[in-house]
């Protein structure tokens, strides 16, 4: 099982053998250095753990050396905490890559690329994605489920997780189920919600999976899901991790497949929804989607933060994540950086979305529709 976010630290006094663990890494030795707690040892320290094991220079077109000659005479030994801050974020800011954070002591939690490059609705500004992601989940599950909503707190989720019910009769001739995740972040896949999710699902002549505002998580939760729509064991993911002193330096290619659960729907038409907050695991669900004969992605390109995160420690304490892997779909394109499009492109106005009609369910709807006449 891969996760996407590992809450292990890792300190650098063991970080060899830690990683060969987590990383599954091969051939060379993985280095053992250590660094001075200063303010230049700790830059060196976060510049090494990058160039050493992050595993996406290339996909992101980044000239680490490059940047070290840039950054590097910023810090010395005298310089501030907030001066070594204001260097280590401007260096991690090239990567443009939201699964790269930076957790100091005293300052904001740092993530390297902005929501703010991504839109929502048609009509969304930057700054709107909290109050447009509460539009879209209310509209869902008020206007367009019918009178049963079945939230994930009365399963023990965290609030605002998930939640299921049917499409409203006025909206379909068909028996249609419908289930929406703001994450997949839970530290133990949500069995029995996902259980009785499919069991009222059985008698439905198809399904809509909403993933438009779910920003990830861990691949376990994921993974639990998509098994239960799969109709028999199916490659979809080619993992390979960073192996080596180059940044092109991988081990070779892991294959992550679907099984299928003794209760999966594998015999009715599914429809994901995705757009460009879909991202990290929500995007590992799609490209497990994408391998399904039944299944169908519609609604706009997910955001390209894929692969695995590992956490690591600096010598002050800050903790950083590096993405640890490069992850292709199973016919080897890499959607890092760019996202992954969907078969059927459609994107919702938050006008209409204010008023009670979701231009990306009603598309779904009609593609369900088509799919059972």
């Amino acid at each position: 099982m891969r996760l996407k976010a590992k809450n292990k630290l890792i300190t650098f006094a063991s970080l060899a053998l830690t990683l060969a663990v987590v990383l599954g890494a091969c051939g060379d030795r993985l280095l053992e250095v250590e660094f001075e707690n200063t303010p230049d040892g700790n830059f060196d320290a976060l510049w090494h753990e990058f160039d050493r094991y992050y595993a996406l220079f290339d996909v992101r077109h980044v000239n680490w050396d490059s940047l070290y000659a840039v950054y590097r005479p910023r810090i010395d030994e005298g310089s501030t905490n907030a001066e070594l801050y204001e260097v280590m974020t401007g260096l991690l800011s090239h990567l443009q890559d939201e699964h790269v954070k930076l957790y100091a002591q005293g300052f904001p939690r740092y993530k390297s690329g902005s929501e703010k490059d991504y839109l929502l609705f048609s009509d969304s500004d930057p700054d709107s994605f909290y109050s447009d992601r509460t539009a879209l989940w209310l509209t869902a599950l008020n206007v367009y489920l019918d009178s049963v909503y079945v939230s994930a707190t009365e399963f023990g989720q965290p609030s605002g997780f998930s939640g299921y019910g049917g499409i409203n009769p006025d909206m379909t001739t068909l028996s249609l189920g419908y289930m929406i995740f703001y994450h997949f972040a839970l530290s133990d896949p949500p069995v029995a919600y996902f259980n009785a999710a499919i069991k009222s699902f059985r008698d439905c002549d198809g399904v809509i999976l909403d993933m438009r505002v779910n920003g990830g998580g861990s691949t376990g939760t994921s993974d639990a899901l998509i098994n239960r729509f799969a109709d028999k064991d199916r490659e979809y993911i080619i993992d390979r991790y960073r192996n080596g002193p180059g940044h092109s330096n991988y081990t070779d290619s892991q294959i992550d497949s679907l099984h299928p659960t003794d209760n999966a729907l594998d015999d009715i038409p599914v429809v994901v929804l995705t757009g460009r907050f879909t991202a990290s695991a929500a995007e590992d669900f799609t490209l497990g989607a994408m391998v399904l004969p039944l299944a169908t992605v519609a609604g706009d390109t997910t955001k390209g933060v894929l692969g695995g995160v590992v956490k690591k420690v600096l010598p002050n304490g800050w903790e950083f994540t590096l993405s640890s892997n490069l992850c292709l779909s199973i016919d080897g394109v890499c959607y890092e950086g760019i996202g992954i499009p969907p078969d059927i492109h459609v994107i919702a106005s938050r006008a209409e979305v204010d008023a009670g009609r979701d231009a990306v369910i009603d598309r779904a709807i009609e593609l369900l529709e088509s799919a059972v006449r």
